[in-house]
């Protein structure tokens, strides 16, 4: 049977508003011994604070809800993300829920239903790319907090600097005296499905920073038509014109690009370096450094400004981007002077 506030306030010898004022963490103005013994009577008798009933009371759910697509291609699932938000939420009393919605349930049912259902105070949206028009609209909707995660909107945004990330995996090869770079990435020139922010902003980085440093980039496989069909021949074809080159910066999983070295008769990180950009799982798959993003510091980040927006709905919040980090950075070093021009 649940414990009443009446049955606490009869164990502490108080009133029921003093138990619910105390046990609210607004009980300041009582003495310490009172809050003492409130909070004793409390734990002896097992009480639980009724969270819907706070709810109504406050207007406020203490919770917010992280929206993903169930198609993973649109809401990429990233632990450290999921662990971040968790921890942030967590850290502030917030409840995180997590709501997976695909097209039919957010037309049919629409985001305020939806949000009801879910009951929280903020969304944060885990969309990369294609976002149902729908869902679009519906989230813009005045009076909804709500933060983007990893998209590119000038508001309400938490991302990843992705411009910069391209630039430290330059900035590391050069620090290790490679002068001759190419740059990888086989979806570079396929449709919009494949063309998330990221993929842009870490070539310009990667330009940007050759440029400054005053060392050679080459965007590899260029010339070749956009990939079609297998992308391990299409990795091999890209390499047949790229022997001079001592390093390369791949924006994809990178054991694609160390197959077809191998393929070549070249090891990656022995006779060439190769730096990945993303996910650090990507560097334990093929041990290969990597450069990608920070992602508990973008949650942290997210959930604060979310939090912001809940207190203060009708204020946009500028966008934030979030500097990258390496993973297995030492993985370069096998390779300072392996090919090296």
């Amino acid at each position: 049977m649940r414990i009443t506030l009446r049955e606490v306030a009869a164990e502490a010898g108080v009133s029921m508003a003093a138990v619910s004022i105390i046990l609210n963490g607004k009980g300041q103005a009582f003495a310490q011994d009172t809050r003492e013994r409130v909070t004793a009577a409390a734990r002896r008798l097992g009480y639980r604070r009724n969270a819907l009933a706070k709810a109504i009371a406050a207007g406020r759910c203490d919770a917010i809800g992280l929206l993903m697509d169930r198609n993973p291609a649109r809401s990429a699932p990233n632990a450290d993300l999921i662990l971040g938000l968790s921890t942030a939420a967590a850290t502030r009393g917030l409840h995180l829920a997590v709501a997976t919605w695909d097209d039919d349930t957010v037309v049919n049912h629409g985001v305020p239903t939806l949000l009801r259902e879910v009951m929280v105070d903020g969304l944060l949206i885990n969309y990369h790319v294609d976002l149902p028009p729908a869902l679009e609209s519906a989230l813009a909707a005045p009076g909804l907090p709500a933060v983007w995660l990893n998209r590119d909107r000038a508001t309400d945004a938490v991302l990843p600097d992705e411009a910069a990330t391209g630039s430290l995996a330059i900035s590391g090869l050069v620090a290790r005296g490679h002068r001759r770079l190419g740059y990888v990435d086989p979806y570079l020139r396929q449709g919009a499905m494949w063309q998330h922010f990221s993929r842009r902003e870490r070539w310009a980085g990667a330009q940007a920073a050759a440029t400054a440093m005053g060392v050679e980039l080459v965007q590899v496989g260029a010339a070749l038509p956009p990939l079609s069909g297998a992308v391990s021949l299409w990795y091999d074809a890209a390499l047949r014109d790229a022997a001079a080159l001592s390093a390369f910066v791949v924006n994809a999983a990178p054991f694609g690009l160390v197959a077809a070295l191998a393929r070549a008769g070249r090891h990656a990180n022995r006779d060439a370096a190769v730096v990945g950009l993303g996910d650090m799982v990507w560097s334990a798959d093929s041990f290969v450094p990597m450069v990608g993003a920070n992602w508990c510091a973008v949650a942290a980040a997210a959930v604060d400004m979310l939090a912001r927006r809940v207190a203060d709905p009708d204020t946009a919040q500028a966008q934030q981007r979030i500097a990258p980090q390496w993973w297995f950075p030492e993985g370069l070093d096998g390779a300072d002077r392996a090919g090296q021009g």
